[in-house]
């Protein structure tokens, strides 16, 4: 079966995946991982996001990030820019046991200096087998 994906261009698109009801904000948000269920889709179905993520999270299971999975059990930094592709894992025992992400739409960051440097910050650009993973210690 081919690979599906569901293109998230906005925050608002974002929050109907999360069934987090209206942002605040149309360019920023942060949503609490534990808190919010999203909409799971589809076996084989990658989602494609529109705008920069930042998720501390942890949770048990594994999320497909590209084509590499990775292990959250103890906790992950995980960065995406514009453009990035992420598959949620399906099973229900996988969904955050706390955490946050913070998403923001590259026009928040236009006529800014920021958003002529983002691109040179490499977390937002690591290679897909590169998430920060992070311990108590």
């Amino acid at each position: 079966m081919p690979d599906k994906y569901i293109n998230l261009e906005s925050i608002s698109d974002l929050h109907k995946l999360y069934n987090a009801g209206k942002p605040r904000h149309p360019l920023v948000t942060v949503i609490d991982l534990a808190a919010y269920r999203f909409k799971k889709p589809e076996e084989n179905t990658f989602l494609r996001l529109g705008f920069y993520s930042v998720f501390c999270k942890q949770f048990n299971g594994n999320l497909r990030y590209g084509r590499s999975n990775y292990d959250f059990s103890e906790g992950s930094l995980m960065f995406t820019a514009p453009g990035q592709v992420t598959a949620p894992s399906l099973t229900p025992a996988s969904a955050p046991t706390e955490g946050w992400g913070l998403f923001f739409h590259p026009d928040l960051l236009h006529g800014y200096a920021l958003g002529l440097k983002i691109n040179t910050y490499s977390f937002f650009n690591y290679e897909a087998n590169e998430a920060l993973h992070i311990s108590e210690e």
